[in-house]
Parts: structure tokens; C-alpha cells; sequence
């Protein structure tokens, strides 16, 4: 196996199991709800302390890997997120929960910065496409946490002893992973600024970003808690939901660029934004957890490949940015989406109910066929040209 082959498989590692972790304690987030007797509000800030993590780290984290290089931090971080993971399970208020979560939320987003960093690397040693691959792996691990918590609940395994058991194996395989990758040294992280307000038709695509990251983090974070409340779902089913969604959300990724190349990114953004509401929608009007379930396939179809298709086109559109400063406010919306989005839901479910509150994002997936519509017409561009 080659250098380049042991780094991929390195950070293949590091995306996985940055998977597992969000497989493994969503299922679960109505226990802790339970436990330290939150309200959806109160949850919802709890929760948007990850975020908060996120806003702090971020920038931080792309100054020290320009200096460090990404496998060193990937290192730190991979380690830092293996103890900080357990946490959660000890709190025993909300604002303890929000405390574990905004360590969580520092570890996660730092980790996220600097693997995607040494997957770009990775991808321009490759020459030739394999970011998407690396996404769909997340979704991997996604799944099987989802499918191995609904296991640790069938068992009555209890929040401490099976996030102890997850935290050992993201230790493991993560560490492990950051010793195969590749050193890049100074890493150049983008030909521009690192953050820049979207301007003209950029605004659309970002506002697509937003809108799909949004419907991620509210299936993500706020499914089991609905199927319990509104569907009388157990931790096990809630499990089983996610697993389904991250197996949509894995398949799709995977076929992404054969899709794209072969109906043209617009054609696939329209189709998918569809495929996101009308699931979404069943999950939310469904008679039973079965059926709940079903509309989380269709929704993970739907929402897998919109961001990444919206990073791809916003050179295209970048009305004299660089093609850094295009990515980088497409992807600063998605992400503020994907952070901000769920705990949103749950202050806004304390004031009209979870169903409702949810239905909000509804809306939001249904915005994207149009929105695809607008970009299409005002950039004079056939798709898949």
C-alpha cells in the first residue's frame, strides 16, 4: 500500500468515526432529555452550545492547521474528542448537558476543519474526484452507531457505559487513523479571505445550503425525540430511523457524481429538494412510527447530495470572488444552517409544539426546487454544462 493509499484509509478512519459519535449519542438525546429533565427549549440550547463550540473553534482551528498542517491537529482533536464524548452521559441539568455539549462542539468542529483539510490534500495527490467518497463514509459510520446504539438499548446498556464503549473505539480508530495520514505542512486554505458575505445569484446557492443542512440537523437531532412524543416510539426505533436515514443519506453520496454527471447538477438539486420535503412530510403526518420511518429514506435521498452539489457550482457564480471566497460563504451558510437550525426547533417548540416547529423546516426543503429554479434562469447556464 502506498503513502497516499495508507493516508486515505487514515482519514477514512477519522471520518468514520466522527460518524459513529453522532450515531451514537442522537438516538439517545431523548434519554439525556430525560434525564436532565430539559424542555425542547431548553434542550434546543443545550444543543446549540455545540454550535457556539463551533463559532469559537473554527477559526481557530483553520489559523493553527495553516501553521501546524491538518494530520497534527487531526491528531490533537482526535484524541480531545474521544474524552470529551462521555460527558454528556454525566450531566445531571440541562445547563451541565450544554456545558459537555460546548466541549463536544469545540472537539467535533475542530476535528472537522482539520480532516477535511487533509482530505483536500489527499484529493489533489489523487488527482481525480474522491471528496464525496469521504462524506459518505461519515454517513457509514452514522448508520452503524445509529444500528449499534438501538443495540445498546435493546440490552439496556446505560448512557455512561455505552458512551464510555464509543469514546474507546473513536479513540482507537481515530488516533490510529491520524498516523497514516500525510503531512502537509503549511497548509494553504484558501486563495482568499475565509469568510465573505454571498452577493447575487451566490446568495440562492447559499440559501440552498442552508436550507439542506437545516433539514440534516433536524433529522439528526430532533427525530427520536419526535418519535417518542408524537409516535410513542422507543429508544430502539429511534435508532432504527436514524440508521435508515444514514443508510439513504451514505447511498446517495456515493452515486452523487455519477449523478451529477450524468443528469447535471441542477436536475439533481431540484429532484433532491423534492425528494427532501415530500419525505420530510410523511415523517411529520405519519400514522405510525413505521411509516415515520420510511419518510426519513426518502428525506436522506433527498437532502445527502444538496450541499455538496451547492459547494461544487458556487465558483460559477461567485461575481468576482475567488473560488475559495465562493466556497467559503456557501459553506459558512450550510454550516450555520446545520448549527443553528435544531436548536432554533427546539425554542420555537416550546412556544407551537414540536410538530410544528418541524413543519418550518418542511418549508425550507420545499424552497430549494425554487431557489435551483432562480440560480438556473439568472445564470443563463444549461445544467450539466
Amino acid at each position: 500500500m502506498s503513502e497516499i493509499q495508507r493516508a486515505r484509509l487514515g482519514t477514512v478512519s477519522v471520518f468514520f468515526i466522527c460518524g459513529i459519535g453522532h450515531g451514537t449519542w442522537a438516538p439517545r438525546l431523548a434519554e439525556l432529555k430525560e434525564q436532565v429533565g430539559a424542555s425542547d427549549g431548553q434542550l434546543g440550547l443545550a444543543l446549540l452550545m455545540i454550535g457556539v463550540g463551533a463559532l469559537i473553534a473554527m477559526p481557530i482551528t483553520g489559523l493553527v492547521v495553516g501553521k501546524l498542517g491538518s494530520r497534527q491537529v487531526c491528531f490533537a482533536m482526535a484524541l480531545c474528542h474521544g474524552l470529551v464524548f462521555p460527558l454528556q452521559a454525566f450531566a445531571w441539568n440541562w445547563i451541565v448537558l450544554g456545558l459537555a455539549m460546548l466541549l463536544y462542539g469545540l472537539a467535533i468542529s475542530s476535528l472537522d476543519v482539520a480532516m477535511n483539510v487533509q482530505a483536500t490534500e489527499i484529493e489533489r495527490r489523487y488527482r481525480r474526484p474522491i471528496m464525496s467518497s469521504f462524506h459518505g463514509v461519515y454517513s457509514v459510520g452514522d448508520m452503524i452507531g445509529a444500528l449499534l446504539t438501538g443495540i445498546a438499548a435493546s440490552i439496556a446498556l446505560g448512557l455512561v457505559s455505552h458512551f464510555f464503549l464509543a469514546a474507546f473505539v473513536m479513540l482507537v480508530a481515530g488516533v490510529g487513523g491520524c498516523f497514516l495520514m500525510v503531512s502537509d505542512g503549511k497548509a494553504e486554505l484558501s486563495d482568499g479571505p475565509t469568510f465573505v458575505m454571498p452577493r447575487g445569484v451566490l446568495i440562492a446557492v447559499g440559501l440552498i445550503a442552508f436550507a439542506a443542512l437545516v433539514a440534516e440537523g433536524s433529522v439528526g437531532d430532533w427525530s427520536a425525540i419526535y418519535l417518542k412524543d408524537y409516535q410513542g416510539a422507543d429508544t430502539e426505533t429511534a435508532a432504527i430511523a436514524l440508521t435508515v436515514f444514514a443508510l439513504a443519506m451514505a447511498v446517495m453520496r456515493f452515486a452523487g457524481d455519477h449523478l451529477v454527471h450524468r443528469f447535471g447538477p441542477f436536475a439533481v438539486l431540484q429532484v433532491s429538494g423534492m425528494l427532501a420535503a415530500t419525505g420530510l412530510v410523511i415523517a411529520l403526518l405519519a400514522p405510525s412510527s413505521t411509516i415515520a420511518i420510511g419518510g426519513y429514506a426518502i428525506a436522506g435521498l433527498g437532502i445527502a447530495v444538496l450541499f455538496p452539489v451547492a459547494l461544487s457550482i458556487a465558483p460559477r457564480f461567485s461575481g468576482g470572488l475567488s473560488t475559495g471566497a465562493s466556497v467559503a460563504a456557501v459553506a459558512t451558510l450550510g454550516y450555520g444552517g446545520f448549527l443553528i437550525g435544531p436548536p432554533i426547533i427546539g425554542l420555537l417548540a416550546d412556544h407551537v409544539g414540536l410538530h410544528l416547529a418541524l413543519g418550518v423546516v418542511v418549508v425550507l426543503s420545499a424552497s430549494i426546487p425554487p431557489l435551483v429554479l432562480l440560480v438556473r434562469q439568472r445564470s443563463g447556464v444549461e445544467a450539466g454544462l
